[in-house]
Order: C-alpha cells, then sequence, then structure tokens
C-alpha cells in the first residue's frame, strides 16, 4: 500500500464475552463520537553486563499491552452493564456495581467465552478504513468509564486495558510467544 492519508472513519464498537453476563454472542456495545484512541505500552528490559558499565549491551522484550478509549455516543445501557459486570469479576445474579470478592481472577484459568473467564473481546469495525480491530482479552481500566448526561446528547467514555492472557503462562516453555494481544479479525 502507498503512503496516503488513512481515514478510518465512524467505528461501531462490539463485544463478547462470557455468556452468564448476557454477552455471550457479539454485541453492539455503540458508536463513536469521536476516533478511538489505541496506545500500546511495550516493556523492555537492559540486559547489563559489567564490561559496558551501566549501558545495556541488549534488551530483552517483556510483552505489551494496549489501551483503548472511546467515547461513545450511540450505545446500549444493557451491554455496557453486561461489560461492567464482567470487569468486576462476573458478578451474575446481582445489580450491576456489584462486585465480586477481593482477589478474584478474570480469567480464572478457562478459556475465553467459557466457565468463570470474563475477558470482554473488544471489537472495533471500520468499514470505511477497511482495518477492522479485535482485542480478545480486554477489560475495563480502574477508572472504567465516565458518563456526561445533558440534553442535547448524552455519552459514555470508556477506559479498556487489553493483555495476552493464557491458562497457562509456561506455555510449553515458549512463555507468551504466540499469543495475541490484537488481530485485524473481528468475533463472529
Amino acid at each position: 500500500m502507498p503512503r496516503d492519508f488513512q481515514i478510518g472513519g465512524e467505528s461501531l464498537v462490539s463485544v463478547k464475552g462470557n455468556p452468564l453476563v448476557n454477552i455471550g454472542s457479539l454485541s453492539e456495545l455503540g458508536l463513536s463520537l469521536d476516533p478511538i484512541s489505541v496506545s500500546f505500552e511495550f516493556f523492555k528490559d537492559p540486559l547489563i553486563v559489567n564490561a559496558w558499565g551501566k549501558a545495556p549491551v541488549d534488551m530483552q522484550t517483556m510483552n505489551a499491552i494496549a489501551h483503548i478509549r472511546m467515547e461513545l455516543v450511540h450505545y446500549d445501557p444493557s451491554i455496557l452493564d453486561a461489560c461492567v459486570r464482567s470487569t468486576l469479576g462476573g458478578a451474575t445474579n446481582v445489580n450491576v456495581g456489584t462486585v465480586e470478592r477481593a482477589g478474584k481472577r478474570l480469567g480464572a484459568g478457562d478459556q475465553l467465552f467459557s466457565g468463570n473467564n470474563f475477558y470482554v473481546s473488544l471489537n472495533i469495525a471500520s468499514p470505511q478504513g477497511g482495518i477492522p480491530w479485535r482485542f480478545p482479552f480486554s477489560y475495563l481500566e480502574e477508572n472504567p468509564y465516565t458518563l456526561t448526561l445533558g440534553t442535547n446528547r448524552s455519552t459514555v467514555v470508556l477506559n479498556w486495558t487489553a493483555i495476552t492472557y493464557t491458562f497457562d503462562p509456561w506455555g510449553e516453555g515458549t512463555g507468551a510467544e504466540g499469543y495475541v494481544l490484537y488481530s485485524n479479525t473481528l468475533d463472529s
């Protein structure tokens, strides 16, 4: 592809997650008001060798995470509630906003979309730009969302984090190698 302006166009955000919180099938969360921001955090560690003094002789890659920020203007509050329930560890039989016990793991050793795994697969479709984004292991960050209420329009600002996840961090001795942080194939 030659160098050119890259205009993604409008974005539709959909989610899929644990059926216990009512997002077992791909569900439309909402439309973005402004551009969706995706930023990556690549972790590195220096390799220090005495003969090189304090300068690293090489750098080690130590995995990565992604941060996704969006403001939705046309959204489904029930799907937002399901995302909040997932982020709080899957509190399913209570009102939204009720927390699980401290220390509960979001993945809990299960595969995505099953059992006790409450990660949300975050999908961003951008038909004009032609490049969709999927973050299979996402959750709402510590300051998960801000509601703006008004007579003109009400919006919700969502802050997501995506990680690479596996129920087996040893991974046949390969660790995180080959695990997906994001892809360009949406859930079906």
